[in-house]
């Protein structure tokens, strides 16, 4: 089974797409993906070039500002409204490999693995291009209730189901970060995909 949020939902679903024996299963939370053009809007295409536009230049914005402790990089992040629905666990998850704490180079201990720059650039990118007729294996969508109607990777994942008949999985208060907040719920999601992977391989011997 493969799970991936966001960009990495769409680059799970290109995996499904090029390597079908290694992939049994897909559970993608909001991916960031670009259908044929025929199933697009014009108005999902200027929301999708805006959402790149936002978020590339959020991205380009972000002080990677040190921290002296794993504690206290948890504490700096638990007070900004982003992280202040996530679980314990993953926020803790996030900080302590997240960052650089093993490094002889002490201006860098206590920032960001990722550049700016870097993430900047993944997002210039803009959504993956992808083609459902190449799937064969079970997909499952997931996706935030929180403005659900407004973020175009919805309304993107919401036609790809309509589309091609996978499930779809609305977690009502969740937002883009809800395998961060409910990880309980989503482990349960995997769970569901994996067994209907392993009914259809016994069906078929």
């Amino acid at each position: 089974v493969v799970f991936g949020l966001s960009m990495g939902g769409a680059v799970g679903h290109r995996l499904a797409e090029i390597r079908p024996r290694v992939v049994r299963s897909l559970v993608a939370f909001e991916p960031i993906i670009r259908q044929d053009v025929e199933v697009e809007t014009v108005e999902l295409r200027v929301a999708f070039e805006a959402q790149r536009d936002t978020l590339s230049s959020t991205a380009q914005r972000r002080k990677n500002s040190p921290h002296e402790t794993v504690q206290g990089a948890f504490e700096a992040h638990r007070g900004r409204a982003i992280f202040a629905a996530w679980h314990d666990d993953c926020l803790l998850a996030y900080v302590k490999y997240g960052f650089h704490w093993e490094t002889a180079v002490q201006s860098l201990r206590g920032t960001l693995l990722c550049e700016p720059a870097n993430e900047a650039r993944m997002y210039q990118g803009g959504p993956i291009h992808v083609h459902p007729t190449n799937v064969h294996c079970p997909v499952m969508m997931l996706m935030g209730g929180l403005r659900r109607a407004q973020r175009p990777e919805c309304i993107s994942a919401e036609k790809y189901c309509v589309r091609t008949e996978s499930s779809l999985v609305i977690m009502p208060n969740a937002s883009h970060f809800g395998p961060f907040e409910d990880p309980n719920a989503i482990c349960e999601c995997v769970r569901r995909s994996a067994m209907q992977s392993y009914q259809m391989c016994n069906s078929k011997l």
